[in-house]
């Protein structure tokens, strides 16, 4: 498995669709939706749009992670970023 980013672009509206399906990725921060540091390598909590950490793949779930390409695509303003080697599986084939 190779690495795997993910970030968020400006243009979050907070409208709460990633912190509410993907709880262990996302959180609301001082600067509106961000990145937990948890499943962060660097381990800081905010967008990743400046860093780009690559996400600690050994402590997010697989069923989490390989829900984050649906997640994104459902995103209203399409600002969540997904870089690497991430599962294709989006919003037309969520399973």
């Amino acid at each position: 498995m190779g690495t795997r980013v993910i970030w968020i672009a400006s243009g979050c509206i907070e409208c709460f669709w990633c912190q509410q399906l993907a709880t262990d990725v996302f959180v609301h921060g001082q600067r509106g939706t961000e990145i937990r540091g948890a499943i962060r390598l660097d381990h800081q909590t905010s967008s990743n749009s400046t860093d780009r950490s690559p996400i600690d793949v050994s402590v997010l779930p697989n069923e989490e992670s390989n829900f984050l390409q649906f997640v994104a695509d459902g995103c209203p303003t399409k600002v969540i970023r997904l870089e690497g080697d991430w599962p294709a599986v989006g919003v037309a084939d969520p399973f």
